[in-house]
């Protein structure tokens, strides 16, 4: 009995500390203050309270010399 007990408490809790954390990407394309929010959930650390895995990463736009090179 207790040999099953300890079987059962094996199964429930191993599952849930083997599963992959999974990383999310958050981009942002430019520094303007409606990408504020984004900061601020990282900086004040909400998404590691809440248990998010995630970094910012800017993604810039594309300038006038490299949309000129796309058109040739």
């Amino acid at each position: 009995m207790v040999r099953k007990l300890l079987i059962l408490i094996c199964l429930l809790i191993l599952p849930s500390a083997a599963m992959a954390q999974e990383r999310y990407l958050i981009a942002y394309a430019g520094f303007a203050g409606f990408q504020s929010p984004l900061w601020a959930t990282k900086e004040l650390g909400l998404l590691t309270k809440y248990g998010v895995n995630a970094d910012l990463i800017l993604t810039p736009g594309v300038d006038a010399a490299d949309s000129s090179h796309a058109r040739q």
